[in-house]
């Protein structure tokens, strides 16, 4: 049996705190790691304060004299402050001591309080997400209500606009050997093609508004109802003469009692009236040309560079009051467009169609029926679009009318 100076000598080398205490609760040992804590101690255990150890040691184990293990108890002290033990009490029979010693766990305790507030703060950021996950449900849910409006006031819209707009059977039926390729960029938009029929013969136009989709669109409809307006009053002898009464009644419409600075929104057209009795193609247009093949040979009337909002866009047609005029024969070819078509990106560097390869194009088919014509027209532009597997959104609005005479 060992002595009790060797016995305490053993307990002196545990990394643990030991205490040593009598039946009365004094203490009779303390190694090393426990002269720094006690006395000037105390211990919480469950949120109970114990004014020393002598007391948490009388009031629990004295009586039953049981050996026992508590689990994170706190130790209070001047110069440490949370920290917690393991705290392991038994009871030698044969010494009459109380043995107790304290496992430091105070790492363990500051990890799992440190976990349970992170699980804290997790739950309130679930709750956060959830009802920011909720509140982006019900925006979608309205963004999408508002987009099922939007489309189906565009799908109306089309509607409207394709009555205004001469369908292929309109154009076909004042020009048999026909096509047209009309391409909106959105469901709706500002070009316009438009045939009619006066007393200087048979009408064919297309009008390039400015803007597309729905701003386009309006503009597009208001001269269509100016379109038909200059036609009905009938005061012209040439195509000279019709665009200018058109620019007049274009002013008249948007700009009166307002300024230019209030409203300057344009459009650009290319208009014939072919003589079918003396065969010859009359023609003049507003920044667009017009295209004529023979025998695939090209000649191009230009447009005039004149805007029709300009306050004097009548006094500038008139500079040059002559129709430019092409006795036509059969086989020929008239082109009439607007810039979408050469304007579209695509391509192996997402460049613009351009003017000359759109030329060359017409060139190469001109020979070929006119349904052979638009097929190619329409699978090239598709093609440059979609190069190589990369898919180049529409850049304008297109309308393109070609004529076969």
């Amino acid at each position: 049996m060992y002595k009790t100076e060797d016995r305490y000598r053993l307990l002196s080398f545990m990394d643990d705190l030991v205490i040593v205490l009598d039946q009365n609760g004094l203490a009779r040992f303390k190694n090393a790691q426990a002269q720094s804590l006690f006395p000037k101690t105390m211990l919480v255990l469950d949120g109970d304060v114990k004014k020393s150890l002598q007391e948490f040691i009388c009031q629990n184990q004295v009586k039953t004299k049981e050996s026992c293990t508590f689990s994170n108890v706190q130790i209070v002290h001047e110069k440490f402050r949370n920290l917690f033990y393991q705290v392991s009490i038994c009871f030698d029979e044969e010494y009459l001591e109380w043995y107790c010693f304290f496992k430091n766990v105070s790492h363990s305790v500051q990890l799992e309080s440190q976990l349970k507030k992170n699980e804290s703060e997790i739950q309130l950021h679930i709750q956060e997400l959830t009802l920011a996950n909720t509140e982006l449900k019900r925006q979608n849910e309205m963004i999408q209500l508002a987009q099922e409006d939007i489309q189906s006031g565009l799908r109306y819209g089309k509607i409207i606009q394709d009555r205004i707009n001469a369908s292929c059977d309109k154009v076909k039926a004042l020009f048999p050997k026909s096509f047209t390729y009309y391409k909106p960029q959105n469901q709706i938009g500002g070009d316009l093609i438009w045939v009619n029929e006066c007393s200087l013969g048979k009408i064919i136009a297309v009008i390039d508004c400015m803007g597309h989709g729905v701003p386009g669109a309006m503009l597009a409809m208001s001269v269509y109802h100016i379109l038909n307006t200059t036609l009905e009053n009938g005061e012209f002898e040439s195509v000279t003469e019709f665009l200018c009464n058109l620019a007049q009644e274009y002013h008249r419409s948007f700009f009166k009692n307002k300024t230019k600075s209030e409203f300057a929104d344009t459009f650009d057209i290319s208009m014939c009236i072919v003589d079918e009795s003396s065969n010859l193609i009359r023609y003049r247009g507003i920044k667009r040309p017009l295209i004529i093949e023979r025998d695939q040979r090209l000649v191009e009337f230009k447009g005039e560079r004149v805007s029709v909002a300009h306050p004097n866009a009548e006094k500038l047609l008139k500079e040059e009051p002559w129709d430019k005029v092409w006795p036509y024969k059969p086989g020929d070819h008239v082109y009439l467009f607007t810039d979408g078509y050469p304007d579209q990106f695509g391509g192996a560097k997402n460049k613009k169609y351009k003017y000359r390869k759109f030329k060359d194009l017409i060139r190469s088919v001109s020979s070929r029926d006119i349904e052979f014509q638009r097929k190619t027209i329409e699978d090239d532009l598709y093609n440059w679009q979609n190069y190589l597997g990369r898919s180049y959104d529409q850049t304008d609005d297109i309308a393109l009318v070609g004529v076969q005479f």
